[in-house]
């Protein structure tokens, strides 16, 4: 039994020296050609959600409709690619009397529609005497066709709230820390 178990460690042991060998080797960070842009970072200078619930909402300095969460130039290479773009921030949002809210990419200030929209949409959670709120992390990944060569920029805004009569939204965004990825794929 002990040298089993001698064998058994020894081969494991091989085994995680082929995995670090090869990923020391495979794993780096794409090269300035490569067809990946990847952008990272926090907004320390952001509008936090506030931690305790509030007793009235103004639409301003937070107002929901067209607030962008974040922005980025990229450079396309092809105009025959398309690309894969992955998204992870975190949405804050507090409203008077519920209702849900979306966020949508758009690249040079057009929807990203095709082949379908880069968007999600949540709902208010009750924290108190008609006060709703949402404050999560999230993950989007889509793709986007048609996009010609060249520079664009890529946002993510909150979009299309909608709630009883008279509700009030406002829209924060985070200084918690985001990932914009796109990847240029045939």
């Amino acid at each position: 039994m002990t040298n089993r178990n001698r064998g058994l460690q020894r081969s494991l042991c091989s085994l995680i020296w082929i995995v670090v060998f090869a990923c020391a080797s495979g794993c780096a960070a794409p090269s300035p050609s490569s067809s990946v842009q990847v952008f990272t970072g926090s907004t320390p200078a952001a509008s936090p959600m506030p931690l305790g619930p509030m007793t009235t909402l103004a639409p301003t300095p937070n107002p929901c409709d067209q607030r962008v969460l974040r922005s980025v130039t990229f450079t396309k290479k092809s105009a025959t690619t398309r690309l894969r773009i992955t998204y992870k921030d975190t949405a804050g949002v507090v409203a008077t009397a519920g209702g849900l809210v979306g966020i949508a990419g758009r690249i040079d200030n057009v929807a990203i529609a095709k082949p379908t929209g880069l968007r999600m949409i949540f709902g208010m959670v009750q924290a108190g005497n008609n006060f709703f709120s949402y404050y999560e992390s999230f993950t989007l990944v889509g793709y986007a066709d048609e996009v010609t060569a060249g520079s664009h920029t890529l946002s993510f805004i909150y979009d299309n709230k909608a709630g009883p009569l008279g509700a009030t939204f406002m829209c924060f965004v985070d200084s918690d820390p985001f990932l914009l990825e796109i990847l240029e794929t045939s």
